[in-house]
C-alpha cells in the first residue's frame, strides 16, 4: 500500500492485499482525470482576462470588447459547382501554390494556420474535382485493381490486355497479374474461384438452399461417362480450403458418382481461361449514356436528365430549335390513308418548349430528379394525370427506381429497341431528336389506344402490348360467361381443366404439320406468286359448307344451336379427336364472334375488328393466350387442310397448277406465255374463287409475276419477273415478251454451302442457263405472226388454237425443249469442260496459297449436317441437280454430269457422286413483332435475313440482328430461344410416348405385354432414333452458330441421356 515490495516474500499477502497490490500496479489500470490535469485559480477580475471565442486570434490590446462576427453560408449554383469564374477544377488548383516551408505551430502559429487553410483549400478542389469524375475516394494504390481503373479507366474498356505473367501470390486463390498496355506495364490484382463438378445418380432438389451455392449443368465427362446429374460448385479458395472436410464428406456420399477437375491447379485455370490477350468483359463496357424527359401535356416545360460521363456537361443542343425543326419535318409529312393515319386527338402540341437541362453521373441521381419533378407537378395539383411511359426498360423496373410512379396510373407504350448505339461525339444531337420524335407520335398512339379501349370496353390502362393477342382473350371470356361456360384461362399452354390438365393435355405434344405443297420444275409459262391471308377466318366462318361437301352429316360444324340444346343431350357436344377432346359449344361461341369481327368489318369497316381478324389464326396457336386451347387448334388445324385442299383443287379445275402451296402463300403455273394474258387469266380466276362460298373470305393478293420459273423449292430458285405487269396488260400487244435485257432473280440457298470460289462460276452458269431459254422465247414470240398475237376472234389465245399438224403450243413447247437440248449438250458444256480444269488448277494450288487455302474451304451454316470435302464434286453435283429439275433435259444433263464426274476422276454411279442437299430447315412458325405485332415464319437455316454476311475479302462471318421485315425491329431474341427449349423439349416427349407400329401391317401395338403383332410382324417405333437424333442435330448446330447457349444445353442434355 505503501509503494513497498514485500520485504518476507516467503510469507505471502493475504488475498484480499495481493489483489490490491496488483491492481495498482496494473499497467492497463485507466486512470482519472484528476490525476493529469489540476485546476487553475480564477482571476480576480472577473471577465476583464477572458477572451471570447470569436475573438480568437485577434489582438489582445485592442479597445474595447470584441464584436462577435456571424459568417452566412452559401450553396452555389448548380450551373457553377465545376466551374468557378470560368476556370475548371485543374486550372483552380495550379493557381494554388503552397509555401515552401511549413511553419511551425508552437513558434508561429498564425503563420501555421494560414498554411493549413491554403492546403485545406486545394484539397477541397482536389475532392470536388474527384467527385465530378466519379470517384467517391482518392486513388487507390498502384498495385490493385481500383487504382489501376481509377487511373487507366479509358484505356481498359478500348485496348487488349498482353498478359506478361500470372504469379502466385501468399494468398490462396489470389494472383498477380503482370499485364502490358499501351506500353505500360501494370501490376492488378487477379481472384480465381475454385471450380469443381459433381456427379450424383439422384437430383438434388434442394441444391438452391444448401451452403455451398451449385449450378446443374450438362458436360461430357471424361472417357464418356454417363452425365447423370452435373452440378458446378464454384467458391473461393480460401473457403475451400477451410471447408475441406466437410466437402470430403459431402463428396464421399454414396450418392456421388464422381467428383472432377479437383486437381487442377488454379494458376493452370487461369492460363486456360485467359490465354495471352484478353478484354474487359462487354458488361463492363455497355453504354452508360441516357437521355431521361418529362413532357407534360399541361404546361410546356420539359425537364431533361443527362446521363453522361463527369466531364462532359455543356453539350446539349439547343432542344427547342431541334423541337421546332422536327414538329415542321413531321408536319411536311404526306398524309396517310384513312385506315393507316393516327389522328391525334389527345392533346395539342405546344408551338415552343421550354427545357430544363440538367447533367447527372448516373442513373441514380437521374430517377432522384425524375421523382422530384413528378412530386412537384403531384403537389400543383394539375387535374386528373396519368404517366405514359416509353422506354426499353419494364414497368417493374421502372417502378423500383421510382417509387413515385405508383402514384398515377400508368400506360406502357411500346419502344424501339433497336436503335443504334450512341456515337462517341454529339451523341446529345442525335438522342435529342429521336426523342422528340417519338414524343410527337404519342398522341396519335394515346387517341388508338382509347379507341381501343372504347371497343373492348376495357380500362386503357390495362390494355397489354400485344393488344389484339389480349383483346381477344377479353371478348371471348366475356361470350363464354354469357353463355354459363367456365373459363379455361390459363397463363402457361395447357388450359385450366380442373387439375387434369397434365392427363388430358397429351395433344400439346403433337406438333401439327401444315401442308406444303412443292412441284419443283422449270416453268417457261407466266407463274403468279400470291400471298393468301385469312384461310382461318374463313374457314371457321364457312365451317357449315365443309360436311356438305363430303357428304356428311355431323351436326358438330353447325352453329344453329341453342344452350338448351347442347345440355339436354339432342346435340353433341364433344368434338373427339385423335388425342383429345374440345367443346362443340365453345367452338360455336368462337365462330360466332368471328362472324361479329366480319360483320362489323363488311359495315362500318371498323379497323379494329380488322386486326382481331388478321390476328386471329395468330391467337389461335399462340401458347401465350390466355384461352389457348391445343384441341380446339388442332380441330380448326384439320378443317383448315380440308379448305386448303378444295382451294388446290379449284385451281386445278381452272387451268392452273399449284406448284407451291402453304397456309399464306400460293404460287400457280398457268398456261399463258405472256404477261398481259396472264395478268387477265390471273384476275378473272382470283374473282371466280371469291364468288366461291366456301372461299368467299379468303384474301389472295397478287406479289409476282413470272414470265420463267426455275423451280427447286421455296430457298432455291431462279427466275425473271416482270416489273409492270398491269401495264403490259393494257398493251396493244400483249403477247410480246416485256424485258429485252432482263433481270435475273435468283435465290439458291445451295450456293451458300460452297467454297467462296466457285460461288461466282455457280450463279452465272445458271444465270446462263435462264437467260438464253428467255431470249430463244423472246425471239419466237417476235417472228409470230402478227394475227396470232392479238388471238383469234373469239377471243381465245393463239398458244391454245389446234391445227392439222398439232397445236402451236404443241409446236412452241418441242422447239423450246429441242433449244434447251442443244444449250446444254453443247454450248454449256463446253464452257464448263473449258472452265472446270483452271478450277482444279486452282484447288491444287490451294495447299501452297494460304490465300486460295480459305477460298476454297467450305463454309459453316447452321443448317450444315454433311462432311464436304471436294469443292469441284460439290460444283458438279450442285449444277447437275439445278439442271435436273427440267425433266425435258435429262438425258443430255446426265451425260454433261458424267463428263465432268470423269474430268475430277469420280465415278458416275458412286455413293459420293449422289446428290443430297447439304441444307437442313427448321421454321419457328408464328413469331410476333413486339412492336408491330407482324407475325412471320422464320427459317434458321435457309432465310437470308437471319443468315450472316460473309465478308469475301477476310471471310468472317458478320452477324446481323433478327429483324421484323414489317417494321425492321428487332426480334426479342429470348424469347425465340425459349420457344425452340419448348419445341426441344416437346419432341423429347414426343419420342418417348410415341406409338409402336408393326412392320408388316402397320397397324399399332394395342397391348403392352404381346412382342409379336397378330400378323408375326415385329413392332418398331412410329419415329425412329436415326430421324429423332437429325432433328436435334439441327437444333445442335442454330445453337452453336448463333450462339443461343441455352438451347445449346438444352440440346447436349437431351443427346447425352
Amino acid at each position: 500500500m505503501q509503494k513497498v515490495t514485500n520485504p518476507v516474500p516467503r510469507v505471502r499477502h493475504p488475498d484480499w492485499l495481493f489483489k490490491r497490490v496488483m491492481a495498482m500496479d496494473d499497467k492497463f489500470k485507466q486512470h482519472r482525470i484528476t490525476e493529469t490535469f489540476k485546476p487553475i485559480e480564477k482571476p480576480s477580475s472577473g471577465r476583464d482576462g477572458i477572451m471570447d471565442l470569436e475573438d480568437f486570434g485577434s489582438s489582445p490590446h485592442s479597445n474595447g470588447p470584441s464584436r462577435p462576427i456571424v459568417h452566412k453560408l452559401t450553396k452555389s449554383n448548380k450551373g457553377k459547382r465545376s466551374f468557378r469564374d470560368g476556370k475548371t477544377f485543374e486550372e483552380q488548383i495550379l493557381e494554388i501554390e503552397l509555401p515552401e516551408m511549413k511553419p511551425d505551430m508552437l513558434t508561429d502559429y498564425h503563420g501555421f494556420l494560414a498554411y493549413q487553410k491554403i492546403k485545406w483549400k486545394r484539397q477541397r478542389l482536389e475532392r470536388a474535382q474527384r467527385k465530378a469524375l466519379g470517384q467517391t475516394r482518392a486513388r487507390g494504390p498502384t498495385g490493385s485493381l481500383s487504382g489501376f481503373i481509377q487511373k487507366q479507366s479509358t484505356n481498359i474498356l478500348t485496348n487488349f490486355w498482353q498478359i506478361i505473367q500470372i504469379v502466385e501470390t501468399e494468398l490462396p486463390g489470389e494472383f498477380r497479374l503482370w499485364i502490358l498496355i499501351d506500353k505500360t506495364l501494370h501490376s492488378v490484382r487477379l481472384s480465381v474461384p475454385r471450380i469443381i463438378y459433381v456427379n450424383t445418380r439422384v437430383e438434388d432438389a434442394d441444391h438452391e438452399s444448401r451452403r455451398f451455392p451449385m449450378q446443374k449443368v450438362v458436360r461430357t465427362l471424361p472417357r464418356a461417362h454417363p452425365c447423370m446429374h452435373l452440378y458446378q460448385f464454384i467458391m473461393g479458395e480460401s473457403l475451400y480450403q477451410k471447408e475441406a472436410k466437410n466437402l470430403s464428406s459431402f463428396f464421399s456420399h454414396p450418392n456421388v458418382e464422381g467428383v472432377y477437375e479437383t486437381q487442377l491447379p488454379l494458376l493452370y485455370r487461369a492460363i486456360i481461361n485467359l490465354s495471352c490477350v484478353c478484354s474487359v468483359n462487354n458488361r463492363a463496357k455497355r453504354d452508360t449514356r441516357h437521355l431521361l424527359a418529362l413532357f407534360s401535356s399541361v404546361h410546356n416545360r420539359v425537364f431533361v436528365f443527362v446521363v453522361d460521363a463527369p466531364g462532359q456537361k455543356g453539350q446539349m443542343p439547343n432542344m427547342s430549335k431541334i423541337y421546332e425543326s422536327v414538329k415542321a419535318e413531321i408536319e411536311k409529312v404526306p398524309e396517310l390513308p384513312e385506315s393507316n393515319r393516327r389522328v391525334n386527338k389527345t392533346w395539342n402540341y405546344f408551338e415552343q418548349l421550354q427545357f430544363d437541362v440538367e447533367y447527372v453521373s448516373n442513373e441514380k441521381a437521374a430517377f432522384k430528379g425524375f421523382a422530384k419533378c413528378l412530386s412537384k407537378y403531384q403537389d400543383e395539383r394539375h387535374g386528373a394525370t396519368a404517366v405514359i411511359l416509353h422506354s426499353p426498360r419494364s414497368k417493374q423496373k421502372l417502378l423500383e427506381s421510382m417509387g413515385i410512379l405508383s402514384d398515377f396510373p400508368l400506360i406502357s407504350m411500346p419502344c424501339l429497341k433497336s436503335t443504334k448505339p450512341f456515337q462517341a461525339l454529339a451523341w446529345q444531337s442525335t438522342a435529342g431528336r429521336r426523342m422528340l420524335s417519338q414524343f410527337l407520335t404519342v398522341g396519335g398512339w394515346m387517341t388508338e389506344q382509347i379507341a381501343l379501349a372504347r371497343y373492348a370496353n376495357v380500362p386503357v390502362c390495362n390494355i397489354e402490348q400485344d393488344s389484339p393477342l389480349f383483346v381477344t382473350d377479353v371478348l371471348l371470356a366475356r361470350r363464354l360467361q354469357h353463355h354459363d361456360m367456365l373459363l379455361w384461362w390459363s397463363p402457361s399452354s395447357k388450359p385450366d381443366l380442373g387439375g387434369r390438365e397434365d392427363d388430358e393435355n397429351l395433344s400439346g405434344m403433337e406438333e401439327l404439320q401444315d401442308p406444303n405443297i412443292n412441284v419443283p420444275g422449270h416453268y417457261e409459262t407466266v407463274c403468279l406468286e400470291m400471298d393468301m391471308l385469312s384461310l382461318a377466318v374463313n374457314t371457321l366462318i364457312q365451317s357449315n359448307l365443309i360436311n356438305d361437301l363430303e357428304g356428311g352429316t355431323d351436326s358438330v360444324l353447325d352453329t344453329a344451336h341453342t344452350l338448351e340444346e347442347y345440355n339436354s343431350g339432342k346435340v353433341s357436344n364433344v368434338i373427339t379427336l385423335s388425342s383429345g377432346t374440345a367443346s362443340a359449344q365453345a367452338f360455336a361461341i368462337i365462330k360466332s364472334m368471328v362472324k361479329s369481327w366480319a360483320v362489323e368489318r363488311a359495315e362500318t369497316q371498323d379497323h379494329f375488328a380488322d386486326s382481331l381478324m388478321n390476328h386471329f389464326y395468330r391467337w389461335l396457336t399462340n401458347s401465350n393466350s390466355r384461352l389457348y386451347d391445343p384441341c380446339m387448334y388442332a380441330f380448326i388445324h384439320g378443317l383448315m387442310k380440308k379448305v386448303f385442299l378444295q382451294l388446290v383443287a379449284e385451281f386445278k379445275r381452272l387451268g392452273s397448277r399449284v406448284i407451291l402451296g402453304t397456309f399464306n402463300k400460293l404460287t400457280i403455273v398457268t398456261s399463258k406465255t405472256s404477261v398481259g394474258n396472264a395478268y387477265a387469266y390471273c384476275s378473272w380466276i382470283i374473282r371466280h374463287i371469291h364468288s366461291k362460298a366456301l372461299f368467299m373470305s379468303i384474301d389472295l393478293i397478287p406479289v409476282y409475276y413470272w414470265e420463267q420459273l426455275l423451280w427447286m423449292d421455296c430457298a432455291n430458285y431462279g427466275g425473271i419477273i416482270c416489273p409492270n405487269p398491269q401495264e403490259v396488260q393494257e398493251q396493244d400487244q400483249p403477247t410480246l415478251l416485256t424485258q429485252v435485257n432482263p433481270h435475273i432473280h435468283m435465290e439458291w440457298n445451295i450456293q451458300h454451302y460452297l467454297p467462296l470460289a466457285l460461288h461466282q462460276e455457280f450463279m452465272s452458269t445458271i444465270g446462263e442457263f435462264i437467260d438464253q431459254i428467255y431470249k430463244f422465247s423472246h425471239q419466237k414470240q417476235l417472228a409470230t405472226p402478227k394475227s396470232l398475237k392479238n388471238g383469234t376472234a373469239n377471243g381465245e389465245d393463239a398458244d391454245t388454237v389446234a391445227g392439222n399438224g398439232g397445236t402451236k403450243a404443241e409446236r412452241k413447247n418441242q422447239e423450246v425443249i429441242a433449244y434447251k437440248k442443244k444449250l446444254i449438250s453443247q454450248q454449256m458444256s463446253r464452257r464448263l469442260l473449258k472452265v472446270f480444269p483452271e478450277i482444279l488448277a486452282q484447288k491444287r494450288d490451294s495447299a501452297k496459297d494460304p490465300q486460295l487455302a480459305f477460298m476454297f474451304a467450305f463454309p459453316r451454316q447452321p443448317g450444315s449436317h454433311l462432311d464436304l470435302t471436294n469443292p469441284p464434286l460439290e460444283l458438279v453435283k450442285s449444277i447437275a441437280a439445278v439442271f435436273g429439275i427440267d425433266t425435258s433435259i435429262e438425258r443430255e444433263v446426265r451425260v454433261l454430269r458424267k463428263n465432268l464426274l470423269d474430268l475430277i476422276e469420280v465415278r458416275e454411279f458412286s455413293p459420293e457422286s449422289l446428290f443430297q442437299n447439304p441444307c437442313e430447315s427448321f421454321v419457328l412458325r408464328g413469331v410476333i413483332c413486339a412492336y408491330c405485332s407482324y407475325c412471320q415464319d422464320l427459317d434458321f437455316c435457309r432465310d437470308k435475313h437471319l443468315l450472316p454476311k460473309i465478308n469475301k475479302d477476310t471471310g468472317a462471318m458478320v452477324m446481323g440482328a433478327w429483324r421484323c421485315q414489317e417494321c425492321k425491329e428487332d426480334y426479342n431474341r429470348e424469347a425465340i430461344e425459349e420457344s425452340m427449349i419448348a419445341i426441344v423439349e416437346r419432341m423429347v416427349g414426343q419420342y418417348q410416348t410415341q406409338d409402336l407400329k408393326c412392320v408388316k401391317c402397320r397397324r399399332v401395338k394395342g397391348d403392352y405385354l404381346g412382342e409379336w403383332c397378330e400378323c408375326s410382324g415385329g413392332f418398331v417405333t412410329t419415329l425412329g432414333r436415326a430421324e429423332y437424333l437429325r432433328k436435334m442435330r439441327v437444333f445442335e448446330n442454330i445453337a452453336e452458330f448463333y450462339g443461343l447457349s441455352f438451347l445449346k444445353e438444352a440440346v447436349a442434355w437431351t443427346l447425352s441421356t
